[in-house]
């Protein structure tokens, strides 16, 4: 019998004291925006103006340091950032 398991379309189907992978994530089809950090799943609060500020200070200063260096910078906003078993980043 192979078992399927239910479709999460909403935050509140989780279990916050569950542990959870990286292929449980890329199932998930809700819109709430959430972190997974070592397994637990933590909802992500909109930054406010302060860290909206630091945050593009921050990137300036990192980004004016690497203009002429082979460095690159990159915004990973919203975005499931991992790396697949198996295979070695470039």
């Amino acid at each position: 019998m192979h078992f399927v398991a239910a479709m999460i379309t909403s935050l509140s189907q989780l279990d916050i004291n569950k542990e959870y992978t990286c292929a449980d994530y890329l199932t998930w089809k809700f819109e709430e925006y959430v972190e997974l950090i070592k397994g637990k799943v933590l909802r992500m609060v909109a930054p406010n103006r302060y860290h909206q500020k630091v945050s593009l200070n921050l990137s300036r200063v990192i980004a004016n340091h690497i203009w002429k260096s082979r460095c690159a910078r990159f915004d990973c906003r919203n975005t499931f950032v991992g790396q697949q078993p198996g295979r070695n980043e470039r």
